[in-house]
């Protein structure tokens, strides 16, 4: 059960993304005009920290790893997914046999789970890192792919 301490700091940890860009961006605008203003002796305490936000907000916008972690991951061997009216679930099944299941739901629902996965013929056997997710079991067998 995810308690109300939990889901309040999913939320501000996700809203803590855009305000910090937003606060780069502020930070750059002011800094750029405080060089404009200070252009006939510019010093490299001046203009470093301008240096640094135009660095992070070029690597956000046009980085190929531009805050996606799946890049860093093993390669996705193959997936499966559950909808449902009020939460839907999907598990990765990695090449370098891990998964990870994610459920989520109404009202904040977000669960993580992870673990090491064998396939014998169709059938998929899961091994967890710490609690078993009770809705799916340890064993999957597999139908039409």
């Amino acid at each position: 059960m995810i308690s109300i301490f939990q889901v309040l700091f999913y939320w501000i940890l996700t809203a803590l993304i855009p305000i910090t860009f937003i606060a780069i961006l502020v930070f750059e605008i002011q800094g750029i005009t405080r060089i404009i203003r200070h252009k006939k002796n510019l010093t490299l305490k001046l203009c470093l920290p301008i240096i640094i936000c135009s660095i992070t907000i070029l690597y956000t916008l046009f980085s190929p790893y531009r805050l996606d972690s799946e890049k860093l991951e093993s390669e996705v061997e193959f997936r499966a997914c559950y909808e449902g009216t009020q939460n839907q679930a999907y598990i990765l099944f990695r090449k370098d046999k891990t998964f990870e299941l994610h459920w989520t739901g109404s009202f904040g629902y977000n669960e993580w789970r992870t673990g090491k996965w064998q396939r014998k013929g169709n059938v998929l056997t899961l091994n967890y890192k710490g609690e078993e997710e009770e809705q799916l079991g340890r064993e999957i067998l597999m139908a039409e792919g």
